[in-house]
């Protein structure tokens, strides 16, 4: 089995019999959440609801709930998405659900999130071996940018390249790791770097 092949079977356990409901009155957090979700966790069943979550007083401004479970015995775990006005470091809800910031620029924090969530059950991880050796210090802080959302323009920007050497370098991380997509490699990158530090790793 090759690189590929064991990260969408990981990727396929790890969603097995998952459901997810997305819950906004916004039709475009509702269909660009699900579409994710759908996408990276191809298995599981994705349903959206057309509602504001309710929340607790107290609690931040919330555009967005996601309803995660992993079993046929009820919702497990709820990911409220806060909304665009809310700090990146948002306490809990009063309920305890954890409050995702930050999302709409880096949306494969919601895949992060939810894949921890799910292995918090499961007691599961995405494991790549020792994948992250095989990449250049280059390609490492290339992989980290995608992982946080950057688009190539701004990869290129920080990291003072031209955007045609940006896509060289995802296209030889996509080659080396046996991804076929950026949606894979940022799930990747998550799962096997620091994201919010810098690797020196060649």
């Amino acid at each position: 089995m090759n690189e590929s092949q064991r990260f969408q079977s990981a990727c396929e356990d790890l969603a097995t019999n998952a459901r997810f409901v997305v819950v906004s009155a916004d039709w475009l957090v509702r269909e660009a959440v699900a579409r994710l979700l759908g996408a990276v966790f191809a298995p599981a069943i994705v349903d959206t609801v057309a509602s504001m979550p309710v929340r607790g007083s107290g609690a931040p401004a919330i555009a967005g709930m996601i309803a995660i479970r992993p079993a046929s015995d009820g919702i497990s775990h709820t990911l409220l998405l806060a909304a665009p006005d809310v700090g990146a470091t948002s306490a809990p809800a009063t309920d305890g659900s954890p409050v995702l910031s930050g999302w709409r620029d880096e949306p494969g924090t919601i895949v992060a999130a939810v894949a921890d969530l799910l292995r918090a059950d499961r007691g599961m991880a995405v494991h790549h071996g020792n994948s992250r050796r095989t990449l250049t210090r280059r390609q490492l802080e290339v992989v980290s940018l995608i992982a946080r959302g950057k688009p190539n323009a701004e990869i290129a920007s920080t990291l003072g390249m031209s955007e045609n050497t940006v896509r060289i370098h995802v296209s030889a991380i996509l080659k080396t790791l046996g991804l076929a997509n950026r949606t894979q490699a940022a799930l990747w990158a998550m799962n096997n770097l620091s994201i919010g530090g810098h690797n020196s790793h060649t």
